[in-house]
């Protein structure tokens, strides 16, 4: 088996292939077993990443200039990392499964979505909020994982 690793330029940023759909979304299902040492290596891009770990437990790493920080995501939880983050995935046990999709901002540069774009999607890009995390043991933040 050909173990899969990511494609970056040299500055890191991964060009994200959006399915052949008429919205560009990429949907994905990642068993980390299938990666180079169980990870994503830092990486960047433009979309939204929303991802909830399946089964096992995964390491993400966020890095905003020098700063670094470490959430360790459980079957449930569920984290969202910002357009432009800097970051890097690691499995931290066998048969890690992730759900994952990623939207770009531009999905909602259509008129009927001005509103939301202006009043939500600008100030999540300006807010230097480098990501979202969920937990399963909060009811409120089960809404948003289940």
């Amino acid at each position: 088996m050909k173990l899969k690793s990511l494609h970056l330029t040299s500055d890191l940023y991964e060009n994200v292939s959006y399915d052949e759909h008429a919205i560009p979304l990429v949907t994905c299902i990642d068993d980390f077993d299938e990666y180079v040492s169980r990870q994503w290596s830092a990486h960047w891009h433009e979309g939204f990443e929303f991802t909830v770990p399946l089964k096992g437990t995964c390491e993400y790493t966020v890095r905003k200039g020098n700063h670094e920080e470490k959430v360790i995501l459980r079957p449930g939880d569920g984290i969202f990392i910002n357009s432009g983050v800097l970051h890097s995935v690691q499995a931290l046990e066998a048969n890690t499964r992730t759900a994952c999709f990623v939207l770009p901002p531009t999905f909602f540069n259509f008129k009927s979505f001005e509103v939301l774009r202006k009043n939500s999607i600008l100030p999540i890009l300006d807010s230097g909020v480098t990501k979202i995390v969920w937990r399963h043991n909060n009811e409120e933040d089960r809404h948003i994982t289940d």
